[in-house]
């Protein structure tokens, strides 16, 4: 059978879609990184990457292979873990999957916390959008997920919600920045810098633009919050952000949040890891640490 290296290997050609830049990432030659797929697919007598223009894309084959490698991975990880943790010290690697609205806002201080208590794990973080993080717990590319409204599955296990707000972002001395809450209409007459229709956020503002017959003209429209939050600054433009209800809207200097007056401008965060999957130490710990944030 092939070796732990050569598995690697194949995980990383699957993840770039390219023998080159996988071949780069390992500092071997494409052409000696070639050699090894095809030994591999030669040793389960049938090709695991369909070659077409635009790369290398794992076949159902492919896939497979992959998911028992990442199991392995996974596994691997967690006695590494386990190992670790009789001795006292934590260790390991946690992979976590969010939405752009958790990332750059949720993740960083427990991230921070976290380590401040065990310096010897390392994060791999990962941003997903609708129902990419189900794929990814799946595939043993997370570990778990903290997502907004994620689809229902018998395979995935819910940990906990977290309810969420959609509030307006604009700028400190922007008219509106006077009022405690705010309807869509108020926002209306503004220019607006909306989330992409690939976002959680997108869908619930559509549903309260339906509800309330009040139409959401973007002057921009990106998925990436810091981007959008320099587009708002000194100017009279408005986006829009999801809050915990209680939270102090800790915003960058310069800007206030107001909630969207209306009872279909909120959302569930869901903390979900796959059924029946047991995770590492250093993995279980983290969602320790979390999951007083969310209801059980």
């Amino acid at each position: 059978m092939s070796d732990l290296t050569t598995y690697k290997l194949l995980d990383a050609v699957a993840r770039f879609g390219s023998v080159r830049k996988a071949a780069i990432q390992a500092s071997i030659t494409p052409s000696a990184l070639n050699r090894r797929i095809l030994a591999m697919e030669e040793e389960f007598g049938t090709p695991l990457f369909e070659r077409t223009p635009s790369g290398l894309r794992p076949n159902t084959a492919g896939e497979l292979v992959l998911m028992h490698v990442r199991q392995q991975f996974a596994d691997l990880e967690k006695v590494k873990s386990q190992i670790a943790d009789l001795s006292g010290v934590r260790l390991g690697t946690i992979r976590l999957a969010g939405s752009p609205a958790v990332l750059p806002h949720y993740f960083p201080t427990k991230i921070q916390s976290y380590l401040a208590k065990f310096p010897g794990v390392d994060f791999q973080v990962y941003e997903t959008f609708k129902d990419e993080a189900e794929s990814m717990l799946k595939q043993y590319e997370a570990d778990v997920a903290v997502v907004l409204e994620p689809q229902s599955s018998p395979d995935i296990m819910l940990l906990g919600n977290m309810s969420q707000v959609v509030n307006v972002v604009f700028d400190e001395n922007h008219p509106l920045a006077k009022k405690s809450r705010v309807s869509l209409a108020d926002c209306a007459p503004f220019p607006l810098a909306t989330p992409s229709e690939n976002t959680i956020l997108y869908d619930v503002l559509q549903r309260i633009s339906l509800a309330t017959q009040v139409d959401l003209v973007s002057s921009i429209q990106s998925s990436n919050l810091f981007f959008i939050v320099e587009c708002v600054r000194d100017s009279e433009m408005i986006s829009f952000r999801l809050m915990t209800s209680d939270a102090d809207r800790a915003l960058p200097k310069g800007l206030v949040a107001r909630p969207i007056e209306h009872p279909q401008a909120r959302t569930v965060l869901k903390l979900i890891q796959l059924k029946g999957r047991t995770l590492s130490v250093a993995a279980s710990r983290f969602v320790e640490h979390i999951a007083p944030d969310f209801d059980a």
